[in-house]
C-alpha cells in the first residue's frame, strides 16, 4: 500500500533532500512496529470509507475524481452483504464495481471475489478493460498484485496477501465454488 520509508515524524526536523542516503541525528524513521497502531486506524477507516483511500493515493497527476454516486456505491460495497445496482449506461458501474472488488481484495487477506456473466468472454473483456483503466488512473495499485492473467475467456488477479479476483462463466461446471463476494453482469 503506502511506503513506510517516507513517513516523517512531525516532531523531528526534516532538512535533507534524500532521507534514505543522508540520515542525520535530527531525522529518524519510526519502525513498522511503532507505526502499527496508526496504520491500523487508517486501515479500519479505509475499510468503511474506501473512497477516502482513493483520495489518499491520488496525486496531482491523477486524471480521475470519483463522483458522489461512485463514493456511495463503494461505501455500500464495503458495508453491506448484498447490493443491487440498476443504473443507466455511462455511469461507470463496471469500473466502480471492479475498483471496489480490487480494494476489498487488498484490504482483506485471503478474500476471494468472482465476477460472472452469461458468456465468459463478455465478463473477461469488461474486467480486463476496467482493470487496465484502474492501473492507468492509480498505478500504485498494480504493485499490490503478485500475478495477473488476461486471456480471451478468463481474467484472474492474485494479490500479495493471498486474495484473488476471478472471472467465471455462469455454467454448471463452475458450481460449488466458494467465494466471499460475487458480481453478476446481466447485459
Amino acid at each position: 500500500m503506502a511506503s513506510y520509508r517516507n513517513f516523517r515524524r512531525p516532531d523531528k526536523k526534516y532538512n535533507s533532500y534524500n532521507p534514505i542516503n543522508n540520515i542525520d541525528e535530527d531525522y529518524k524513521f519510526k519502525t513498522l512496529e511503532d507505526l502499527e497502531p496508526e496504520w491500523r486506524k487508517y486501515l479500519e477507516y479505509w475499510k468503511s470509507y474506501p473512497d477516502k483511500f482513493i483520495d489518499f493515493i491520488s496525486n496531482e497527476a491523477t486524471v480521475i475524481k470519483l463522483f458522489g454516486y461512485q463514493r456511495v456505491f463503494l461505501r455500500l460495497m464495503f458495508r453491506k452483504q448484498y447490493l443491487f445496482i440498476s443504473a443507466a449506461r455511462g455511469i461507470s458501474k463496471s469500473y466502480t464495481e471492479i475498483l471496489g472488488f480490487y480494494l476489498k481484495c487488498m484490504f482483506f487477506p485471503g478474500f476471494e471475489a468472482v465476477i460472472t456473466a452469461a458468456l465468459k468472454e463478455q465478463a473477461a473483456k469488461i474486467s480486463k478493460q476496467n482493470i487496465e483503466k484502474i492501473w492507468e488512473h492509480f498505478p500504485i495499485l498494480k504493485s499490490e498484485l503478485k500475478t495477473w492473467n488476461f486471456a480471451k475467456d478468463m481474467t484472474q488477479l492474485k494479490f500479495r496477501n493471498g486474495s484473488s479476483l476471478r472471472v467465471v462463466q455462469m455454467a454448471d461446471a463452475d458450481r460449488g465454488g466458494r467465494r466471499q463476494k460475487c458480481a453478476i453482469y446481466f447485459l
